[in-house]
């Protein structure tokens, strides 16, 4: 939960500088959206189930993780 956390962080804080600094420049900067808008919905998607899977392991009970790692 902490890594997809950080890692959130730290590709929101990629993603800005490098349209800050590189493409806002650039008088057609706007057209960048096709390619940043899908992956960064990706990225956040992955990030955020790994943030579930983690916050899930992180808050089950003693007994509801003997259950699963049972198999039961």
């Amino acid at each position: 939960m902490a890594v997809a956390i950080a890692f959130a962080l730290a590709y929101s804080y990629s993603l800005a500088l490098w349209l800050v600094n590189l493409y806002l420049k650039d008088p057609l900067w706007w057209t960048w959206w096709v390619l940043i808008v899908p992956v960064a919905a990706i990225v956040a998607f992955t990030v955020f189930f790994m943030g579930w899977i983690g916050w899930v392991m992180f808050s089950a009970s003693k007994k509801r993780r003997e259950e699963l790692l049972r198999g039961a």
